[in-house]
């Protein structure tokens, strides 16, 4: 039995391996036999030509330089001249633009600094008033329903008890370092703890 699979297995090796080399041949025939595409009989057809035609105009510059200089000097100058009036007129585009952009940015950069100023404002109205006038002004409110105005000056009245309790209690260094101190003094003595 093992000389039976030993035979086996050269035999499928062999038949891999001729399989593969006809494939192979198959690819190399067809890739022979695959004409040129006309596109890239034209494609090359018109490279040729165009490279004929920038050498005819080169030959024809050069013999018009050697006829006349004085001639095609004064044409090349022409042609930078022209080439510099168009990046004169690019740049001038290019400037153009960038002030026409930086306009459109200007109004958003108005209106931000004018929402800015506003807030700036009602703050500053608000520290101004003091709890009576700002309760006042909310009664006063037409468009307000009482529900709406009861809970406007709850939370007005909030505010100004937070912020006199802020004021009172000051947690700086010094003053978190007395606190400690009061602490262990005014407490419980440390046996009965």
């Amino acid at each position: 039995m093992d000389v039976g699979f030993i035979i086996f297995i050269i035999f499928t090796i062999i038949s891999v391996v001729t399989s593969l080399n006809e494939n192979a041949n198959k690819k190399k025939a067809n890739q022979s036999k695959r004409p040129i595409s006309t596109k890239q009989q034209v494609n090359s057809k018109n490279v040729f030509s165009q490279l004929q035609q920038s050498i005819g105009n080169l030959e024809k510059e050069f013999t018009d330089f050697k006829n006349n200089p004085e001639a095609k000097l004064k044409e090349i100058e022409k042609r930078i001249d022209a080439g510099s009036k168009q990046t004169r007129k690019l740049e001038q585009q290019v400037k153009n633009k960038a002030s026409e952009v930086k306009d459109q940015k200007r109004p958003v950069e108005r209106s931000a600094a004018k929402k800015i100023q506003a807030f700036e404002e009602k703050i500053q109205t608000k520290e101004k008033l003091s709890l009576a006038e700002r309760i006042a002004k909310i009664e006063a409110d037409p468009h307000l329903s009482p529900r709406q105005k009861m809970n406007r000056i709850n939370m007005i009245r909030m505010e100004d008890d937070i912020d006199r309790a802020g004021s009172l209690v000051d947690f700086t260094p010094e003053n978190t370092l007395k606190g400690i101190i009061y602490s262990e003094i005014l407490g419980p003595p440390k046996a009965r703890r």
